[in-house]
């Protein structure tokens, strides 16, 4: 009886239509190495005109089973136990970024870690490539996610390299493609951190600003919006500007956020800022009293939670 090695076509059939199923609970490395082993798979996963890897979702977070309460935080050892990939391989994010087909996302989740290599002297140096690399390269190739629908966006690496005002641009351009994924339901944004050189907790202005064409343009379609801010400017020359001329982000952000039509879920997280509190009540007071604004009538969820650093009470 001869025996083959190769698979059946009804096993190649089957491997194809359940690939989907599969893929769902698959990371970007498995995924790739499936379709490095099977030919049928390969034509499913690698796109024919850009050779990019179709994938429905992306996640750069530590695995879930570490602790990463700030009231128990992890040790050195422990830490390097749970490193999930983007945290042990230096440019892995902006590597994996670029080998994604990006109109085949639905689901992004995105972090920017620090990684650590080795010198020509051997000694362990810091790589910090969010501003010039991995983050630019997310924001192009976020013009072609048609199909995304769950961002998860993780800034707080942002605050310690923005005082330079270098970030500003990629904000606007950030802003204008998200804009541009007419599916997208739900956004998650951490827009606070720690300054490099001091303890104080920060956000960014422009960062926040560039929120505003995807919460008009979305309108009708955003359903989910959970947003974290601190209380003091990350570029606060750009603050400046803006004040200067009437321009209150902060403001311009709640109404907007508080005219989502179908928004269902909402959570707003303010670590130390008075005015960021003021601005979500002035926001509520201006939508109440003007009868001409449609004001969101399905939301059965909300959060809203005001934290002075040093203090666990909101």
């Amino acid at each position: 009886m001869e025996i083959s090695s190769s698979p059946s076509p009804n096993a190649l059939s089957g491997i194809i239509i359940t690939w989907p199923i599969v893929e769902a609970y698959v990371d970007l490395e498995s995924t790739i190495s499936a379709a490095q082993t099977c030919r049928a798979l390969h034509q499913t996963i690698i796109d024919p005109n850009t050779l990019k890897v179709k994938v429905s979702h992306f996640a750069v977070c530590s695995y879930p089973s570490a602790p990463t309460s700030p009231l128990a935080p992890l040790s050195e050892s422990d830490r390097n136990h749970w490193k999930a990939s983007a945290e042990r391989i230096p440019h892995f994010v902006s590597r994996a970024l670029n080998a994604i087909h990006f109109p085949s996302l639905y689901r992004l989740d995105l972090d920017f870690p620090l990684t650590k290599r080795r010198n020509a002297s051997g000694h362990a140096e810091i790589i910090e490539d969010v501003c010039n690399c991995s983050f630019p390269i997310f924001v192009t190739n976020l013009a072609y996610a048609s199909n995304l629908e769950q961002l998860q966006l993780n800034a707080s690496r942002f605050m310690a390299i923005e005082r330079s005002g270098q970030l500003e641009g990629l904000y606007e351009n950030f802003g204008s493609n998200l804009s541009k994924c007419k599916k997208l339901k739900e956004i998650e944004l951490i827009n606070s951190g720690v300054g490099r050189s001091s303890n104080d907790w920060l956000y960014s202005v422009a960062l926040l600003r560039a929120l505003l064409p995807t919460l008009e343009k979305r309108r009708k379609d955003l359903h989910t919006l959970d947003i974290y801010l601190a209380g003091t400017p990350s570029d606060p020359l750009h603050e400046r500007y803006l004040s200067t001329r009437g321009i209150d982000t902060a403001l311009d952000f709640f109404v907007r956020v508080l005219s989502l039509e179908r928004l269902t879920t909402l959570g707003i997280s303010i670590t130390d800022s008075n005015s960021h509190l003021s601005a979500l009540i002035e926001a509520a007071m201006q939508l109440s009293s003007n009868v001409e604004i449609r004001k969101p009538t399905f939301i059965n969820s909300l959060r809203i939670s005001f934290t002075r650093v040093g203090t666990l009470g909101r």
